[in-house]
């Protein structure tokens, strides 16, 4: 977060939050007048857990999740209704583009004071890409069912990933979900080395 620059980070709240607006905006007067009508908006598990290196996405993702509930109570009067659908990791082409995305920062790490975080996140991001077991299709079925159910939940989570860290963001204190995702980033071991090195 403290390298990206400004406008990469509109970018990305320009895709994942006011991209969404804007197309609501304009659907709502017809739905209102009708009296009926159902949102569903794409977010993610990172809308309710961040970590490291994502901050940009989580946080876009983050304010689309308090837009939607935030939408969801102001729409029940006119019976229109607003869905999230909170996928985890599913393999699809946005692995690579994150990776190229990032690709300016994570390149122009070497003289970064978070190298080796930018290095240890690419790895477990591509790991765990690699090893979902979720499908694109998995999540089109999830999709349906929120839009066919007659009475929807509020949320939808997709992915066996998804569902726990909702549970664990849930039931967790916060020092107890940080020490999970410093385990799983490798931050201790990171931070161990990085007071090692001379000067620091």
């Amino acid at each position: 977060m403290e390298e990206i620059s400004i406008a990469d980070l509109l970018k990305q709240f320009e895709t994942n939050l006011f991209g969404v607006m804007r197309v609501t905006q304009r659907v709502l007067p017809e739905m209102r007048k009708r009296r009926r009508g159902r949102i569903v908006n794409m977010s993610s598990i990172a809308g309710k857990l961040a970590g490291p290196i994502m901050g940009p996405y989580c946080a876009s993702k983050h304010a689309l999740e308090a837009v939607s509930d935030s939408i969801r109570l102001e729409l029940y009067p006119f019976g229109v209704q607003v869905i999230l659908i909170e996928p985890g990791f599913i393999s699809t082409s946005i692995g690579r583009n994150s990776m190229e995305l990032s690709a300016a920062y994570a390149n122009g790490a070497e003289r970064s004071p978070y190298r080796a975080i930018y290095e240890s996140f690419r790895e477990s991001f591509a790991s765990s890409m690699k090893n979902s077991r979720t499908t694109p299709e998995d999540c089109a079925e999830v999709i349906l069912r929120a839009i066919e159910a007659k009475k929807p939940r509020a949320r939808y989570p997709v992915t066996p990933e998804a569902k726990m860290a909702l549970r664990m963001r849930r039931l967790l204190p916060d020092s107890m979900l940080d020490r999970f995702l410093r385990k799983q980033m490798r931050l201790e071991e990171l931070r161990n080395a990085t007071f090692r090195q001379p000067g620091t």
